[in-house]
């Protein structure tokens, strides 16, 4: 039995299908390449995943160090908003805060040189990032 799409894939793939114009790109796990746990767990060990550019309190700034620990901080003045863990658990990057609900979140992720693509639920792009080194 073949994997059932969701519903944005299916609604991509009609409008795609109907040559509508500026849909965007399929931005669906399904078309993703995800990285490995070896090519995660090297690319981001000690990087910054920088975010969320445009957003009121932007942009974000996830810090993840290579002992494991991770901090976000939010706008320029990089304001110190949440710390935990992170880790990688297959092709997904996990991260959890010592204070939010969710208090932990995975997702698969595929890096291209210094850009990380995360994917969420419905099969969606969660977030594209910049990985940077401090």
């Amino acid at each position: 039995m073949g994997e059932r799409l969701s519903d944005r894939s299916v609604i991509w793939l009609v409008l795609s299908a109907a040559h509508v114009d500026n849909i965007g790109p399929d931005t669906s796990v399904a078309t993703a390449v995800l990285s490995s746990a070896d090519v995660l767990k090297g690319s981001l060990s000690g990087k910054t995943l920088r975010y969320a550019e445009t957003a009121p309190d932007g942009p974000y700034f996830m810090r993840l160090a290579s002992d494991g620990t991770a901090s976000l901080q939010k706008g320029e003045a990089r304001k110190q908003t949440y710390s935990g863990k992170w880790w990688v658990d297959g092709n997904k990057l996990c991260r959890g805060w010592d204070k939010f609900h969710p208090r932990f979140d995975c997702w698969p992720a595929g890096i291209s040189r210094s850009t990380i693509s995360l994917y969420g639920d419905y099969d969606t792009m969660f977030l594209q990032g910049s990985l940077e080194t401090e």
